[in-house]
């Protein structure tokens, strides 16, 4: 399993830098994969701060569809 983090400003500002899209955000693996088209992808955080995939090569495809959004 690989992580994409969509990481915090600071640690003092938990602010994120480029949070993931509004709508991945606590939704079931399924429901992610249609949304994405990511394969391996398994979660994605309620807050929408964390990510994971199946593989690295997937979890840098996540954050860049994120980063895309």
């Amino acid at each position: 399993m690989a992580l994409c983090d969509f990481a915090s400003v600071s640690c003092l500002n938990r602010d994120l830098r480029k949070p993931c899209p509004e709508e991945w955000k606590g939704q079931p693996a399924d429901e992610l994969r249609r949304m994405t088209g990511i394969e391996t992808v398994n979660f994605v955080h309620p807050a929408g701060f964390l990510g994971s995939c199946g593989t690295r090569e997937y979890a840098i495809k996540m954050a860049k569809l994120a980063i895309a959004e």
